[in-house]
């Protein structure tokens, strides 16, 4: 309570501190190869994007081709499936990595009781703590994330609660980065082929209206 009333001494402070599992492996991997940051993080934001946009855009198309040939508008039947399909994957995409990192040797933070997120106050009773690892606690004056470290030379470069082995870390990479990445590039086939361009589309919407007013609807 007295070193954390008065100001550190010069030894005991300390300047950055921790990011939680996924993003203390992220961090450390730009920081090996800093010349990809910008160009990864770039393609990581277009392909996000486009995960947002381009389904929903396609699907609406879909659904007026349909309308087209079939003369009902079966809207709540295409997005049954498509949330289905989106629930499956999202089943193997969260499971699948998850088995195979704990069979990589993956523990929640680090074998820590907190620390990372975990609030060492509320989990142990130990308000004073950044991370209570074994062999290891991190004694700070508010216990949050960055604050500063108490009796510590120096901030680890990665905090003990965000420590890996680097089989796990290379399986956190490949599937934050590369996985998305190579999937992102695959997909981005078939939408550039879209038969459905804006000019058809418009085609297929006059069409639907002429039907619909007792006109011909072409082919």
């Amino acid at each position: 309570r007295l070193l954390c009333a008065a100001p550190l001494p010069t030894s005991y402070r300390t300047q950055s501190g921790f990011s939680p599992v996924g993003g203390a492996v992220l961090g450390a991997f730009f920081a090996q190869h800093p010349v990809l940051l910008v160009p990864v993080g770039a393609l990581i934001g277009v392909g996000q994007a486009l995960g947002f946009v381009l389904p929903d855009a396609m699907l609406a198309d879909i659904i007026d081709y349909a309308e087209l040939h079939s003369g009902s508008r079966d809207e709540g039947m295409y997005t049954v499936i498509e949330t289905n399909l989106q629930q499956f994957v999202e089943i193997a995409g969260g499971v699948f990595p998850m088995v195979l990192l704990a069979g990589a040797g993956y523990e929640p933070l680090g074998g820590c009781s907190c620390g990372c997120g975990v609030s060492c106050g509320r989990a142990i009773g130990m308000p004073y703590a950044r991370w209570h690892c074994p062999g290891d606690v991190g004694y700070s004056c508010t216990g949050k994330g960055g604050s500063e470290l108490l009796f510590a030379p120096e901030e680890p470069a990665v905090a003990p609660c965000a420590a890996q082995s680097e089989h796990v870390q290379s399986l956190i990479s490949l599937f934050f980065l590369a996985i998305p990445g190579l999937l992102a590039l695959i997909a981005a086939i078939p939408a550039g082929k879209m038969p459905i361009t804006a000019r058809v589309h418009a085609a297929i919407l006059a069409a639907i209206a002429a039907r619909n007013s007792g006109g011909d609807a072409g082919e």
